[in-house]
């Protein structure tokens, strides 16, 4: 999998957002949207048609990447992950302090 950037001129002020694809761009598993950083997961891979796009690598992801869904207490998703031993979140909290409540409750999982 690859962590790519989108580099596409587009001819209205479409921004270009960073995505996580197969090495094939055709199935994406999640992207991260440049304008406020929001980050998005699929549950499964989606098919994307990137004929006509551009695209620069930013870095190859490693397989064996682990995550799982995890439901907030308020019903928000995040995903909990384990990559290279290290355990992270996706929600706030870990954001601001590198630690939460997900990864105690669902970290001895992955």
């Amino acid at each position: 999998m690859i962590l790519a950037q989108e580099t596409t001129k587009w001819s209205h002020n479409v921004p270009n957002h960073i995505y996580v694809l197969n090495d094939s761009k055709t199935a994406m598993y999640a992207y991260i949207n440049v304008r406020n950083g929001e980050e998005k997961y699929f549950k499964n891979p989606i098919q994307i048609d990137t004929r006509g796009r551009s695209f620069t690598v930013l870095k190859r992801v490693k397989e064996g990447v682990s995550q799982i869904e995890v439901k907030g207490s308020k019903g928000d998703i995040y995903f909990v992950r384990k990559e290279d031993g290290m355990l992270t979140c996706t929600c706030q909290g870990f954001k601001f302090r590198s630690e939460c409540k997900h990864i105690e409750l669902v970290g001895s999982q992955l």
